[in-house]
């Protein structure tokens, strides 16, 4: 089965690089230093997702199902302490405590699924490139949790 989707790019403000996302396949990432790579990376991340997503008898949405480019929220001020801070690690935690369980992995992306809430969420954790801010918001919100939930544990943790 081949199918296409949309992919957004867009500039990551920590650190320069670049992220990726498809606004049809929700819980689908990657990023990349170059847009070149942010592509490449974006392709494996897909077809794994796509995979996973099949795996577990959940349905792949169509390509035809796009929307506009939507912005962040403006809970992204929320996540201004952890400017300096790598967030992929935290991220991956906060997921498994929640219930999601790794599912399939390439060589740094993990797909996680939560086969009660039939939500898969593939994330980038490529080298020293790590999860930024704006990323961050788009995954919690395809996986269903919010800002405040994902502070309050990293608070809980003493992970600010």
């Amino acid at each position: 089965m081949k199918v296409s989707f949309r992919v957004v790019i867009e500039k990551e403000q920590e650190d320069g690089g670049y992220y990726a996302y498809s606004p049809a396949l929700p819980g689908c990432f990657s990023n990349g230093k170059t847009l070149e790579e942010t592509v490449h990376n974006m392709r494996e991340a897909t077809r794994q997702h796509v995979a996973s997503l099949l795996s577990h008898g959940q349905p792949v949405p169509s390509s035809e199902l796009t929307s506009d480019t939507e912005k962040p929220t403006e809970e992204g001020h929320e996540l201004r302490e952890f400017r300096h801070t790598p967030l992929g690690g935290k991220l991956l935690r906060f997921l498994d405590a929640r219930g999601f369980v790794e599912d399939r992995k390439t060589d740094s992306d993990p797909t996680l699924t939560h086969l009660r809430r039939q939500v898969s969420i593939t994330i980038p954790v490529h080298g020293e490139h790590g999860v930024g801010q704006s990323m961050t918001l788009r995954i919690l919100r395809d996986a269903g949790l919010s800002v405040d939930e994902f502070l309050r544990w990293c608070r809980d943790r003493g992970e600010l």
